[in-house]
């Protein structure tokens, strides 16, 4: 073995150690590729697809650039071109027929050149040469294009005495005369294979975007009649985009594991040898991982909570000149010290999870410093709760209420009569057992709330409002009963738009359908007890006299 193959050995190890879940995927494509590969190669990751990209790019590049150094005569290794093109990015033909040429010849289109595509030299490229993105026709030519410049640049880089005396703006060309001429027949008989490999990120994108590339694709080598291989990367099944009727080629498959505990902490803690940071990442897999062991998740919440448990550390650690932290990798944090600081953020985790992996806030904005509190705040909700208009605030009381007692209890609590009502509310909170063994009674505000429909929500609405929200002096002598002036309020536009507002803002949840036609809309309370009792207060709601199980 010589010393260009054990560098690339070294290379695709290290790969392969920082990677272990994908030393298997590794190991095979590193032997295809440098071999003889197969020409449709169908790669599924349901679990960690970004991560297997990642990998696939790393191996490329590597294997790319090991195969441009000079080797000897006995151990040849192909020339490995490759493209990479991400379905989302590439939603129309020539978008994907172009990125595939360029990036196969290592062409980068620029604006001071008017972004041309690549076009081989000689044929006048720009709008008199040939266009290879037309249709799938001139794309198999351009493959072919692509094909012969590699393998004529092939045979006029292997001399390094060539290679040093300059080749100026005929580099790569086939109809060179006179030296470069006689250099290519000199190396004619020694020249290495060239291979091309082009991969297609998310592939399962095609068969919405290019649904009619799905099938030529698989069959690109038979096609365009060049060593080149297609690997589809996707993280849902062949079978699920496969096209009808058994037009596409069989591809071979190849489905990438799980990661276990042990590859995925080593992936996190690769760029920081701390022991304390590594014992910090295996609590946050123990706490994460029953959601989700995908390593970019995972590095994202440990970004977001690693400062402050970092910052809470240093505080108990401080210089003899001038009292300023220290840096954490300067100081031996004692076992006793981790230990406590560990099971304190430990609920932190399972916080930050919940506002992280669904985008809510950003690791930035939970990084944050705070020397008070460690933990996610909590109060930023009922800050901007408190924010909200008075009519939203009265709509959100009576959403809860609504969600809160049984239907039938409204003509109790909500009627007004001659007399002053009465509202009856039921003590089965404190109420014992009988002494047949009958349970308790939970209270619906503790099982959670119930759908309600929207008319029930403006009728408990003009009750808040005609009990709380008197109307103002100069209005009231247009109107002959208060009631009137509450009923010309909750049927303006405003109200049902402030609806509108609350449910996209999650505050509201609609339980049916957009769709539905038959009976009225149907929503669910989206605040709890707390925030009700709050927004209660704020607009003079006594909030305990209406419910009907206190």
């Amino acid at each position: 073995m010589d010393l260009d193959e054990q560098n690339q050995h070294n290379t695709i190890a290290d790969l392969s150690s920082s990677y272990p879940a994908h030393s298997t995927l590794i190991s095979h494509l590193q032997t295809f590729l440098t071999t003889y590969p197969p020409p449709f190669i169908y790669i599924t990751d349901t679990f960690t697809p970004r991560t297997t990209s990642t990998v696939l790019k790393s191996l490329l590049s590597s294997l790319h650039s090991q195969s441009l150094q000079p080797h000897g005569p006995t151990t040849p290794l192909p020339r490995i071109a490759h493209a990479w093109v991400n379905a989302v990015a590439t939603f129309n033909s020539r978008i994907f027929f172009d990125t595939v040429l360029n990036d196969l010849v290592g062409w980068e289109p620029k604006w001071e050149d008017g972004c041309e595509n690549w076009a081989p030299e000689g044929s006048g490229g720009g709008a008199g040469g040939m266009r290879y993105n037309e249709n799938l026709d001139t794309f198999l030519h351009g493959l072919r294009a692509v094909y012969s410049h590699l393998e004529v640049q092939e045979k006029v880089e292997e001399p390094s005495a060539f290679k040093a005396k300059g080749r100026g703006r005929g580099r790569g060309r086939g109809t060179g005369k006179g030296k470069g001429k006689e250099k290519v027949e000199e190396t004619k008989g020694g020249k290495r294979d060239v291979r091309m490999v082009v991969v297609v990120e998310k592939a399962e994108r095609l068969r919405e975007a290019l649904p009619d590339l799905v099938v030529p694709l698989t069959r690109l080598a038979e096609l365009s009649r060049t060593p080149i291989t297609v690997i589809l990367l996707s993280s849902v099944r062949w079978e699920d985009i496969k096209p009808p009727l058994g037009a596409s080629s069989e591809p071979y498959y190849f489905d990438v594991p799980p990661p276990n505990r042990d590859s995925t902490i080593r992936v996190l803690t690769a760029h920081n040898p701390n022991p304390l940071y590594s014992h910090f990442i295996s609590t946050l897999y123990s706490v994460c991982s029953p959601f989700t062991t995908d390593p970019d998740e995972l590095q994202y919440i440990a970004a977001s909570r690693w400062p402050a448990f970092v910052q809470a550390i240093l505080s108990e650690f401080v210089d003899d000149d001038g009292g300023q932290p220290l840096n954490i990798d300067d100081i031996q944090v004692p076992e006793e010290t981790r230990i406590r600081w560990l099971r304190q953020f430990t609920p932190t985790f399972t916080s930050a999870l919940d506002v992280l992996y669904p985008r809510i806030k950003s690791a930035t904005d939970l990084a944050r410093p705070s020397p008070d509190d460690h933990s996610v705040d909590e109060g930023e909700d009922k800050k901007s709760i408190s924010q909200l208009p008075r009519m939203q605030k009265f709509i959100l009381v009576a959403a809860f209420l609504a969600s809160t007692n049984p239907a039938k209890s409204d003509m109790r609590m909500f009627a007004r009569g001659k007399d002053e009502r009465k509202r009856r509310r039921r003590k089965s909170v404190n109420a014992t057992p009988k002494k047949g063994g009958g349970a308790v009674k939970i209270p619906q505000r503790l099982l959670g709330p119930i759908p309600f429909p929207l008319d029930r929500l403006v009728a408990i609405l003009g009750c808040l409002l005609l009990e709380n929200d008197p109307p103002p002096p100069e209005r009231a002598a247009d109107f002959e009963h208060e009631s009137e002036y509450t009923e010309v309020e909750v049927n303006r536009v405003a109200v049902m738009s402030s609806i509108t507002s609350l449910t996209a803002s999650h505050l509201l949840q609609r339980t049916s359908p957009p769709d539905r036609l038959d009976g009225p809309p149907m929503y669910r309370c989206g605040v709890g007890y707390e925030i009700a009792l709050e927004l209660s207060r704020d607009v003079g709601i006594i909030l305990g006299d209406l419910l009907w199980e206190a």
